[in-house]
């Protein structure tokens, strides 16, 4: 009689560990961090008889990595490490310098100071490969990273001019973000 007993015990017992297993399937363990780039491209075309400035807008958008996506509900919080460029592709006289102002938005909605450069010698940059990394203040970085965590992109605004003509420049424009994630 009690082994007649004990076996559908044992089995409600088994099947409830198991349905309790399936529904925290969605559940963390522990808590972790993610780290990634996100790159966009930005293009100074100017013409022998276009104007000398030049304008460009275009979307951070942390949306395009799934490991981003699949944790989003549990990021508690973004951090930007830094915001930075390299010149991949220059044409154009050696000497042409650009100056120019990068502005962040949400929407319409500024984020932050905008970032002022002057005597940015592309051609110089291009040749030695080196990176930029824009001086964006903290409390920019901390804007940005309240921004992401509501919608996970932000705009970047660059304007500005070069001293002389024809020139093209292809700058690739990279903000490195770390998310923690937890339980």
């Amino acid at each position: 009689m009690k082994t007649a007993l004990l076996k559908p015990l044992g089995f409600a017992f088994f099947l409830g560990l198991a349905l309790l297993n399936f529904s925290n399937c969605n559940k963390l363990l522990d808590a972790f961090e993610l780290n990634s780039s996100f790159s966009e491209d930005f293009t100074i075309d100017i013409g022998p008889d276009d104007a000398l400035v030049y304008m460009d807008q275009f979307d951070i958008d942390l949306s395009s990595n799934q490991d981003f996506v699949d944790n989003a509900e549990h990021i508690s919080k973004f951090t930007i490490k830094e915001i930075s460029y390299i010149v991949v592709s220059y044409i154009g006289d050696e000497g042409i310098m650009g100056s120019g102002t990068t502005t962040f938005y949400s929407g319409s909605s500024q984020i932050g100071d905008a970032v002022v450069q002057s005597d940015v010698d592309f051609a110089a940059l291009y040749v030695s490969g080196n990176k930029v990394i824009l001086p964006v203040s903290q409390a920019t970085l901390n804007g940005l990273s309240d921004v992401l965590k509501n919608t996970m992109k932000f705009s970047m605004k660059v304007e500005g001019l070069v001293s002389g003509k024809p020139v093209y420049v292809v700058l690739e424009v990279t903000v490195d973000v770390n998310a923690n994630v937890e339980p």
